[in-house]
Parts: structure tokens; C-alpha cells; sequence
């Protein structure tokens, strides 16, 4: 059995939405792990057999997605958009592999050589 690793990130129930945030279900599966969607439009459920919560695509750094999440966190790739709120406190909580880029550093008070990147560049060596 595959190990769960919750995904953080906002998917409406258009049928057309960001691919980005698509992709990174098919990066997560390909990786061996099970992926499943948090997001803002599903009920919260028991998390009890989850591994953790990884924020990958999109711009997810803010207090009211870190907030909701009582489990481990990892940074993989994602940005943030300046939530005065989102602080160090929050980076405290997780685990930073990556973050998407040199805005992303900066907002944070990061060192200059924290990892960054978007995950879905790796969707061409899948």
C-alpha cells in the first residue's frame, strides 16, 4: 500500500481549471505516493492516515491554507503572494524542499540560496 500525502491546493469544479495544480497530482503518483486533493471546496476529513500535506503548485503560502492544516507540512515549489499573516512562525511548521521562486525568497526572508522551482518543470522526465 502507498503511502497518503495530502495535496494543498485550490481546484473549482470547472472542467477546464489550472494545469498547474493538475499536474501535480501525476507528479505526486509518479513519485509512489497517493495523492489527494485539500482543497478549499471539499469538507475537511479524518487525516489520521496521511503522511502529511505538501503545498506544491500554486501560490498557496498564506495563513488561512497553513492555519487549516494539523499535520505535517512541506514547502515543495509553491509562492506566496504577500499575506502579511504568513510569517515565520508558519515556516517553522514545515519543511522547506523548495519554494517557487527569488519573489517567493524575498517576501520570506529566506537565504538566497533556498531551492526554487515549480514543481511541474519535472513533468517532461516522467
Amino acid at each position: 500500500m502507498r503511502s497518503k500525502i495530502l495535496i494543498e491546493y485550490w481546484r473549482s469544479d470547472k472542467l477546464i481549471g489550472n494545469v498547474g495544480d493538475y499536474i501535480t497530482d501525476i507528479i505526486i503518483e509518479a513519485l509512489g505516493y497517493e495523492p489527494r486533493i485539500y482543497s478549499k471546496e471539499q469538507r475537511r476529513d479524518n487525516h489520521s492516515d496521511y503522511i502529511g500535506c505538501l503545498f506544491g503548485a500554486g501560490t498557496m503560502l498564506s495563513d488561512a491554507w497553513f492555519s487549516k492544516v494539523a499535520m505535517p507540512k512541506v514547502i515543495w515549489g509553491t509562492g506566496s503572494w504577500g499575506d502579511p499573516a504568513f510569517g515565520e512562525e508558519h515556516l517553522k511548521e514545515a519543511k522547506i524542499l523548495a519554494v517557487r521562486g527569488p519573489v517567493t525568497i524575498q517576501m520570506l526572508g529566506l537565504p538566497s540560496d533556498t531551492p526554487q522551482g515549480d514543481p511541474g518543470l519535472l513533468l517532461s522526465t516522467l
